[in-house]
């Protein structure tokens, strides 16, 4: 088995999970959905072993982490946009709900930053980095 077979095959099983739990969901079933989760997983556990991985170059890695970092950025300055009108045009208009958004998406812009800086000096110090 290839990669695009495997990423075939990866993605039917994803779709055949899916549409089990939004049915199991849908009806109430709660034993369906997680039979439908087990058994994907399952399925899944099977088939990455019948595959033999390709080695990633590191083209492909350089290009995932920049593609990250740009949509990481992008998505941060997005939403502290968002917040900062949103709080800002709440607080104006006397529109208590609207600034609650503003500072929700504070808060996200917050977690995230504070996220993407954990995992930075995690993986620095994982791959050699400055000590």
């Amino acid at each position: 088995m290839n990669q695009t077979q495997f990423k075939w095959v990866r993605l039917v099983i994803v779709a055949l999970v899916a549409t089990t739990v939004s049915t199991a969901v849908s009806i109430g079933n709660f034993f369906l959905a997680l039979s439908g989760v087990l058994i994907g997983m399952l399925f899944m556990w099977l088939v990455r072993l019948r595959y033999k991985k390709v080695i990633v170059d590191e083209r492909v890695s350089i290009i995932s982490g920049r593609a990250a970092r740009v949509s990481y950025a992008i998505t941060t300055m997005t939403l502290l946009a968002l917040s900062l009108f949103f709080t800002v045009s709440g607080k104006r208009a006397g529109e208590i709900y609207i600034e609650a958004l503003g500072v929700v998406f504070g808060f996200v812009v917050l977690f995230t930053v504070a996220l993407y800086t954990v995992s930075f000096h995690y993986y620095n110090k994982r791959y050699g980095g400055d000590k």
